[in-house]
């Protein structure tokens, strides 16, 4: 049962695109009694609990074995290579699920709460908000095994919410009632307004400048807001905030121009293009996911306060992504979608 509970909480939440944007996120359920672990696979969506098999059963003792006796270095590794019959891949995140002992856990990339955690010094607003809360906040790492390390020389044995710096957040319960509630408070607390947009998207420009190319019109409006709000164009193009940003979209976001636009070699082709009060373009050869992340900057963007400083990944963090074959192989997974 508690399974398929699993499954109608990650597809309520898969299927909001204000907590998870494409193949982003990860849930899982531990049965002590079964000594298992049921976790979704790396670069299936959430939003598909219901109707595929996004899970994968996973002996958790072995897990916590090998997790613990091996080196930091090569725990990554060993996820990545953990075989079943499906074929499919544990997620990247597996040994963050194994470790922490709650029954549910439960990973999303909420916009409102992106929207606080890719600025600097924040603790103090935060906590003022999330006062009575049991919650700790933890700097940005790679996702994987060095991020697991992190949150478990970090928490408290009281810890339910854990808030990852220009990541997001998770929320640990002993059922699914719990999870819910938890959810509801933390966006609660932490929920911030778009600010509105204007003026509209010059349509007929962008269509006029994309004819022939490897560009197409947005499939989501709202991601013209990259281009249309000053603040946001400002933003954007100044690096990537968070891991599925480099992913799924690269390492920078380039402005329009005709060179660019009208280029056929796809190993230079930016997959978004920004003009300046003018609009959006996407890459054709973009899948869904990097459409939906599209989305999901724009209205983190669109909830950053008039006054903020932002914390961009690294250099040195952007080049750990990219050489990753953990996530060249998440990508793989959901770029055919």
């Amino acid at each position: 049962m508690s399974v398929q509970e699993l499954a109608q909480i990650s597809a309520k939440y898969g299927r909001n695109l204000s907590l998870v944007q494409g193949a982003g996120g990860n849930t899982s359920y531990k049965c002590y009694q079964s000594d298992c672990m049921w976790i979704k696979a790396s670069g299936k969506w959430l939003g598909n609990a219901l109707n595929e098999n996004i899970f994968i059963p996973l002996k958790l003792s072995e897990l916590k074995r090998s997790f613990l006796l091996e080196p930091t270095s090569s725990l990554d590794h060993h996820v990545m290579e953990h075989t079943v019959e499906s074929g499919l891949r544990p997620s990247i995140e597996t040994s963050m699920h194994a470790l922490l002992p709650h029954k549910f856990v439960v990973h999303l990339h909420s916009t409102s709460v992106l929207a606080w955690l890719v600025q600097k010094n924040i603790e103090s607003n935060i906590a003022g908000r999330l006062t009575g809360l049991h919650w700790c906040l933890i700097d940005y790492v790679k996702p994987g095994a060095a991020l697991t390390e992190s949150i478990l020389n970090t928490i408290k044995q009281d810890t339910n919410i854990i808030l990852l710096k220009n990541h997001g957040v998770v929320i640990l319960g002993k059922s699914v009632t719990e999870i819910e509630q938890l959810v509801r408070e933390v966006e609660s607390r932490l929920y911030c307004p778009k600010r509105s947009t204007t003026p509209y998207a010059n349509i007929a420009n962008l269509l006029a400048l994309s004819a022939g190319s490897d560009y197409r019109l947005p499939s989501y409006p709202d991601i013209h807001s990259l281009a249309l709000n000053k603040n946001s164009y400002r933003t954007a193009k100044k690096g990537p905030l968070f891991p599925d940003q480099v992913v799924f979209l690269g390492e920078s976001i380039k402005t329009i121009t005709k060179s660019i636009v009208k280029d056929k070699n796809p190993v230079n082709s930016p997959q978004m293009l920004l003009m300046e009060g003018k609009g959006v373009l996407i890459n054709k050869h973009v899948c869904k996911t990097g459409e939906q992340l599209a989305y999901g900057l724009s209205s983190v963007l669109l909830k950053l306060p008039e006054k903020h400083v932002i914390r961009y990944l690294s250099d040195s963090e952007i080049m750990e992504l990219t050489n990753w074959d953990a996530e060249t192989y998440r990508h793989s997974m959901t770029s055919s979608i």
